[in-house]
Formats: C-alpha cells, structure tokens, sequence
C-alpha cells in the first residue's frame, strides 16, 4: 500500500530563496520529486559511507 507523507518547514527568507532557486535549475516537474530525490541521494551516500567504516575497521 502506496502511502503519503506531508512535510511542513519553516524556513528563514533566505533559505526561501535558495530553495526557489533549487527548484527553478531542477529537471524535476514539482518540488516534491525533487525533494524525493534529494532524500534519496542523502541515503544512498550515509549507506555508502556506512559501507566504507565498515570495511575499514
């Protein structure tokens, strides 16, 4: 079963801005692909790093 979350943030103005920036050069249709993307991104790299400490031990 497909389920849906919903994210409310505050942001200052100019974190605002940044984020209306992202979006505008995003090759994604809506705000919340990109952030889906984004997300995933983030865990696919703390997996990668969790890979990497491990086999460095």
């Amino acid at each position: 079963m497909k389920k849906n979350l919903q994210l409310h943030v505050r942001l200052t103005p100019t974190t605002r801005q940044q984020w209306d920036d992202l979006c505008a050069q995003s090759p994604f249709k809506t705000q919340s692909a990109l952030f889906r993307n984004l997300v995933n991104e983030l865990h696919e790299n703390d997996f990668m790093n969790l890979k990497t400490d491990e086999n460095g031990k």
